[in-house]
C-alpha cells in the first residue's frame, strides 16, 4: 500500500521469496492488515528485506499476520507511523528482530509472539514514545547474539508500559 491510503484492507495474502519487503506499507491510514503470510525475503548484499515494514502511516491494525525466514525483522514500524495496533502476530527465525519499533509515537504490541529471531524478540528504540505492550510473549530470540527478548533503549522510555507479558 503507497501513498494515501485510507480504509483499505489486505488479507489473507501470501508474499513469498522475493528480492524486497513482504509488505510495505507508507502513507497509510485506518487500514486493515491481516491473516497474511510473509516469509524467505533476502536481497543480495544487504540485510534489508522485512516481512511488513510500515512507514509513516498512523492508526492501522496489522492483526494475525505470520512473518519468518526474513533477511530482516519479521514486522517493523518505524520512521513516524505513529499509533499503530500489532496484535496476534506471530514473527519467528527471522535474521535480525521479531519485532522492530523505532522512531514513532504510540505504538500497541498486545498478544504478539516471537521466538528464535536472530536479534531481539522486541526492540523498542530511536526515541520512541508512549510505547504499550501486553500479553506478548518472547523466547529464545538472540540465542547467539547476546541480545534481548524485550530492548528498551534509553531515549524510548517516556510513556513506555509493559504488563502481562511473558520474555523468556
Amino acid at each position: 500500500l503507497r501513498t494515501n491510503v485510507v480504509e483499505a484492507t489486505v488479507a489473507g495474502n501470501r508474499s513469498h521469496h522475493n528480492l524486497s519487503h513482504g509488505f510495505l506499507i507508507s502513507d497509510t491510514t485506518a487500514s486493515v492488515i491481516s491473516g497474511n503470510e510473509l516469509y524467505e525475503k533476502a536481497r543480495p548484499g544487504g540485510a534489508s528485506t522485512t516481512g511488513l515494514l510500515i512507514l509513516a502511516s498512523d492508526g492501522n491494525r496489522i492483526e494475525r499476520n505470520l512473518a519468518y525466514d526474513n533477511q530482516d525483522s519479521g514486522f517493523q514500524v518505524s520512521d513516524g507511523a505513529d499509533a499503530n495496533l500489532l496484535v496476534r502476530n506471530i514473527s519467528f527465525a527471522n535474521g535480525d528482530h521479531g519485532f522492530d519499533v523505532p522512531e514513532c509515537d504510540g505504538p500497541r504490541l498486545i498478544s504478539n509472539t516471537s521466538t528464535g529471531n536472530f536479534n531481539d524478540g522486541f526492540s523498542i528504540e530511536g526515541n520512541v514514545t508512549n510505547a504499550t505492550l501486553r500479553n506478548n510473549i518472547a523466547a529464545e530470540n538472540s540465542l547467539l547474539t547476546g541480545g534481548n527478548e524485550l530492548w528498551v533503549d534509553a531515549t524510548s522510555t517516556i510513556g513506555f508500559s509493559s504488563d502481562y507479558d511473558i520474555f523468556w
